[in-house]
C-alpha cells in the first residue's frame, strides 16, 4: 500500500497534469489568433515612389507577437518536472523559466497599457499604435507626418467618434493578463505543492535520500 507521502505526491502530480491540460486548452485561441491576425508589412508597393522595401519585420511588435511561442515551454517543462519530481535541477529550471517569462509578459502588459491609453490619438507618431482602430487613417489621413496611403476618407461616414480600440489588440491585451495569472498559479503550485510533496517522500525515505536510491538499496 502506498505511503501517505506517496499518495500526496500522486495527487500533486495529477493536479499538475490537470493544470497542463487547462493551460493548453485556454492558450490555443491565443496561439492561433494573435500571430495570424497581426498585420506584418513586407512590400515594395507602398513606398513613394514604389520600389523600396517597406517592412515591419523585426520591429518591436514583430518580436512581441513572435515571442508568444515561448508560452508552450511552460507546460512542456512542467511535464518534465512532474515526470521527474525528485529532480531538483528539472524543477529549478521550470521555476527560473517561469520567472523570466513572468518578467517578459509584465513588460508586455506595461506596453499594452500605454498603447491602450493612447489608442486613436491624434499624434502623428501614434499611427502604428496596435490599439488604434483599423480605420484610423480613414479619419486622420491628412494628419502631418502620418504615413497613410490614402488621401481621402476611405470609409464614408466614419468620424473621430466612431473609432474604437482594436478588437484584436483587446483580445491580446486581456489574454496577456490571463497568461500572467497562469504563470503565478504555476509558480505557487510547483513551489508550495509539488516541492513539499517531494520533500515529504524524501523525508519518509530517509532524510533527503532520493526515492530511486532507496528502492535500489531495498532490491540489493
Amino acid at each position: 500500500m502506498p505511503s501517505p507521502a506517496l499518495v500526496r505526491l500522486g495527487r500533486a502530480k495529477l493536479g499538475g497534469w490537470a493544470f497542463i491540460f487547462v493551460f493548453w486548452a485556454v492558450m490555443i485561441p491565443l496561439g492561433f489568433w494573435v500571430p495570424t491576425a497581426w498585420p506584418t508589412e513586407f512590400t515594395y508597393e507602398t513606398s513613394t515612389p514604389p520600389g523600396t522595401l517597406v517592412s515591419t519585420r523585426w520591429d518591436w511588435q514583430f518580436w512581441s507577437v513572435g515571442m508568444y511561442v515561448l508560452l508552450w515551454t511552460i507546460p512542456i517543462t512542467l511535464a518534465f518536472a512532474l515526470s521527474y519530481p525528485m529532480s531538483f535541477s528539472v524543477r529549478t529550471f521550470h521555476i527560473v523559466l517561469l520567472l523570466l517569462l513572468f518578467i517578459w509578459f509584465v513588460v508586455q502588459m506595461v506596453f499594452g497599457i500605454v498603447y491602450y491609453a493612447r489608442a486613436n490619438g491624434t499624434e502623428s507618431d501614434n499611427y502604428d499604435n496596435p490599439a488604434n482602430d483599423p480605420r484610423w487613417c480613414c479619419v486622420y489621413f491628412n494628419l502631418p507626418g502620418a504615413p497613410c496611403q490614402n488621401t481621402v476618407a476611405c470609409v464614408p461616414g466614419v468620424g473621430i467618434g466612431d473609432l474604437m480600440v482594436d478588437k484584436s489588440f483587446l483580445f491580446r491585451f486581456y489574454y496577456n493578463i490571463v497568461l500572467i495569472v497562469f504563470i503565478i498559479v504555476d509558480f505557487f503550485y510547483v513551489w508550495l505543492v509539488l516541492k513539499r510533496s517531494t520533500e515529504g517522500v524524501l523525508a519518509e525515505k530517509g532524510q533527503g535520500v532520493p526515492l530511486i536510491q532507496s528502492r535500489m538499496r531495498r532490491r540489493v
